[in-house]
Protein backbone atom coordinates (compact mmCIF):
# COMPACT_ATOMS: atom_id res chain seq x y z
CA UNK A 1 0.00 0.00 0.00
CA UNK A 2 3.20 2.17 1.08
CA UNK A 3 4.16 1.79 -2.61
CA UNK A 4 1.36 2.70 -4.37
CA UNK A 5 0.60 5.70 -2.39
CA UNK A 6 4.33 6.41 -3.41
CA UNK A 7 3.65 5.94 -7.03
CA UNK A 8 0.29 7.68 -6.51
CA UNK A 9 2.38 10.82 -5.27
CA UNK A 10 4.90 10.55 -7.79
CA UNK A 11 2.08 10.51 -10.62
CA UNK A 12 0.37 13.48 -9.45
CA UNK A 13 3.36 15.55 -8.62
CA UNK A 14 4.09 14.72 -12.52
CA UNK A 15 0.28 15.85 -13.34
CA UNK A 16 1.17 19.25 -11.32
CA UNK A 17 3.94 19.72 -13.23
CA UNK A 18 2.41 18.72 -16.83
CA UNK A 19 -0.66 21.29 -15.62
CA UNK A 20 1.99 24.04 -14.77
CA UNK A 21 4.09 23.47 -17.91
CA UNK A 22 1.17 23.13 -20.34
CA UNK A 23 -0.19 26.38 -18.51
CA UNK A 24 2.87 28.03 -18.84
CA UNK A 25 3.06 27.15 -22.35
CA UNK A 26 -0.63 28.77 -22.87
CA UNK A 27 0.61 31.86 -21.35
CA UNK A 28 2.86 32.36 -23.76
CA UNK A 29 0.95 31.94 -26.42
CA UNK A 30 -1.84 34.11 -25.61
CA UNK A 31 1.13 36.48 -24.22
CA UNK A 32 2.76 36.43 -28.12
CA UNK A 33 -1.04 36.30 -29.59
CA UNK A 34 -1.17 39.84 -28.29
CA UNK A 35 2.00 41.06 -28.98
CA UNK A 36 1.04 40.04 -32.67
CA UNK A 37 -2.34 41.85 -32.09
CA UNK A 38 -0.58 44.90 -30.70
CA UNK A 39 1.95 44.87 -33.78
CA UNK A 40 -1.30 44.20 -36.47
CA UNK A 41 -2.91 47.16 -34.85
CA UNK A 42 -0.37 48.89 -34.75
CA UNK A 43 0.26 48.61 -38.56
CA UNK A 44 -3.18 49.30 -39.25
CA UNK A 45 -3.24 52.74 -37.26
CA UNK A 46 0.16 53.89 -38.98
CA UNK A 47 -1.67 53.10 -42.69
CA UNK A 48 -4.57 54.81 -41.43
CA UNK A 49 -2.14 57.53 -40.55
CA UNK A 50 -0.14 58.24 -43.41
CA UNK A 51 -3.57 57.45 -45.90
CA UNK A 52 -5.05 60.47 -43.88
CA UNK A 53 -1.92 62.68 -44.11
CA UNK A 54 -1.61 61.14 -48.33
CA UNK A 55 -4.88 62.49 -48.52
CA UNK A 56 -4.69 65.70 -46.72
CA UNK A 57 -1.50 66.54 -49.33
CA UNK A 58 -4.00 65.69 -52.30
CA UNK A 59 -6.71 67.82 -50.65
CA UNK A 60 -4.06 70.80 -50.31
CA UNK A 61 -2.90 69.64 -53.69
CA UNK A 62 -5.94 70.61 -55.35
CA UNK A 63 -6.73 73.58 -53.25
CA UNK A 64 -3.45 74.71 -54.71
CA UNK A 65 -4.12 73.84 -58.35
CA UNK A 66 -7.76 75.37 -57.64
CA UNK A 67 -6.68 78.86 -56.12
CA UNK A 68 -3.86 79.33 -59.11
CA UNK A 69 -6.38 78.81 -62.00
CA UNK A 70 -9.03 81.30 -59.87
CA UNK A 71 -5.58 83.40 -60.19
CA UNK A 72 -4.94 82.82 -63.76
CA UNK A 73 -9.01 83.29 -64.34
CA UNK A 74 -8.89 86.76 -62.58
CA UNK A 75 -6.09 87.65 -64.27
CA UNK A 76 -7.23 86.81 -67.59
CA UNK A 77 -10.36 88.58 -67.10
CA UNK A 78 -8.29 91.72 -65.82
CA UNK A 79 -6.23 91.42 -69.14
CA UNK A 80 -9.46 91.52 -71.04
CA UNK A 81 -11.23 94.66 -68.96
CA UNK A 82 -8.32 96.51 -69.72
CA UNK A 83 -7.63 95.76 -73.13
CA UNK A 84 -11.85 96.33 -73.65
CA UNK A 85 -11.01 100.05 -72.44
CA UNK A 86 -8.03 100.38 -74.30
CA UNK A 87 -10.31 99.84 -77.00
CA UNK A 88 -13.36 101.91 -75.91
CA UNK A 89 -10.54 105.01 -75.11
CA UNK A 90 -9.45 104.04 -78.33
CA UNK A 91 -12.72 104.13 -80.41
CA UNK A 92 -13.81 107.62 -78.26
CA UNK A 93 -10.99 109.25 -79.23
CA UNK A 94 -11.67 108.47 -83.35
CA UNK A 95 -14.83 109.32 -82.08
CA UNK A 96 -14.53 112.86 -80.87
CA UNK A 97 -11.90 113.34 -83.57
CA UNK A 98 -14.76 112.69 -86.82
CA UNK A 99 -17.03 114.95 -84.32
CA UNK A 100 -14.12 117.12 -84.61
CA UNK A 101 -13.65 117.31 -88.47
CA UNK A 102 -17.07 117.31 -89.26
CA UNK A 103 -17.54 120.43 -87.07
CA UNK A 104 -14.60 121.88 -88.79
CA UNK A 105 -16.06 121.12 -92.34
CA UNK A 106 -19.27 122.57 -91.08
CA UNK A 107 -17.69 125.74 -90.01
CA UNK A 108 -15.87 125.83 -93.78
CA UNK A 109 -19.05 125.37 -95.34
CA UNK A 110 -20.57 127.71 -93.19
CA UNK A 111 -18.14 130.57 -93.88
CA UNK A 112 -18.24 129.30 -97.88
CA UNK A 113 -21.85 130.24 -97.74
CA UNK A 114 -21.40 133.18 -95.62
CA UNK A 115 -18.91 134.87 -98.11
CA UNK A 116 -20.76 134.02 -101.24
CA UNK A 117 -24.12 135.66 -99.79
CA UNK A 118 -21.62 138.80 -99.14
CA UNK A 119 -20.19 138.59 -102.43
CA UNK A 120 -23.54 138.73 -103.66
CA UNK A 121 -25.28 141.28 -101.45
CA UNK A 122 -21.88 143.27 -102.63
Amino acid sequence: VAGLLDELRRAQGDARGQQEQHLQDSRADVAGLLDELRRAQGDARGQQEQHLQDSRADVAGLLDELRRAQGDARGQQEQHLQDSRADVAGLLDELRRAQGDARGQQEQHLEAMMGSRREQQE
